[in-house]
């Protein structure tokens, strides 16, 4: 099943809000935000919204999993994939 779910958000399909889990949305546009201000750069160049929902719908479990995500790249997965997972790991829960 996370192998569909992560070839369906690798691919070019029109990912929607509605098909992820509310609350892993809003936690990591919530920490999207805090990385923002921290960095004080904008929230799209720390996350897409694209990627963003490719996470929370994929809901990976492993770095190699989030590479498959359109718009997650190596970089991106150093600087914060550890971040990512746990926020997926808690389903969104603090």
């Amino acid at each position: 099943r996370l192998a569909e779910r992560s070839r369906a958000a690798a691919a070019h399909v029109d990912l929607q809000v509605e098909d992820a889990p509310a609350e892993l949305v809003a936690a990591l546009k919530e920490w999207r935000l805090g990385e923002s201000r921290r960095k004080g750069s904008p929230a799209f160049r720390i996350l897409t919204d694209r990627a963003l929902l490719g996470i929370a719908i994929t809901q990976p479990e492993s770095e190699e999993e989030l590479l498959q995500i359109r718009g997650v790249g190596a970089r991106s997965v150093r600087q914060y994939g550890e971040a990512w997972l746990g926020i997926v790991k808690r389903g969104g829960r603090p």
